[in-house]
Order: structure tokens, then C-alpha cells, then sequence
């Protein structure tokens, strides 16, 4: 559903910072997944715990190798705390 308030928010974001966010929703970012299939990488372990393919679906949920699983938190987190988050798990450079 489109949300003007949303999108009011997003739309005044810096360049790079919305090409994280997009990044990370879609998956189309430096990613070693995305890379392993765009055959730059020979893996595509989790660089946090090496158990899993490392998509944003395992890094922030539930890969053991990060800070606390963030499930719950996800829907709710607005853009700004979810790039101060990749800012604080070092995902802004891979991202």
C-alpha cells in the first residue's frame, strides 16, 4: 500500500542511503548471496557465522553471529534506525 508519510521520509534521504535501504529489501547489494550468484565470490557463507547464505533475511533476524536477533523489531524499526543499524554492524560498507 503506498504511504505518503512514508514516502515523505524516504524521498529526503541522501543518494547512498536509499540505495542501502533498497539494497537490503530487495537483496541486490554487496551481499556475499548476491555476489556468490553473480559469481564474485566462491561462497555464500554468512560472513557473521558462516552457517548460513548470507541474505538480509538471515543477517538481521536470525544469524547467531550477530548482536541480538531483531525479528520482533523489524516491521517497526523506522529507515533511520535500521541504517543506524547497518552503520553499528559495519552492513553500511556491504551494502
Amino acid at each position: 500500500k503506498y504511504d505518503t508519510k512514508r514516502f515523505k521520509k524516504l524521498i529526503v534521504l541522501s543518494r547512498n542511503k536509499l540505495r542501502q535501504l533498497v539494497g537490503f529489501f530487495t537483496g541486490y547489494c554487496k551481499l556475499r548471496c548476491h555476489l556468490h550468484k553473480l559469481g564474485y565470490y566462491s561462497k555464500d557463507q554468512c560472513r557473521f557465522c558462516d552457517q548460513r547464505a548470507d541474505t538480509p533475511q538471515h543477517i538481521l533476524p536470525d544469524c547467531p553471529g550477530q548482536l541480538n536477533p531483531v525479528n520482533e523489531l523489524i516491521p517497526t524499526i523506522k529507515s533511520g534506525a535500521l541504517l543506524n543499524l547497518f552503520n553499528l554492524t559495519g552492513l553500511n560498507e556491504v551494502l
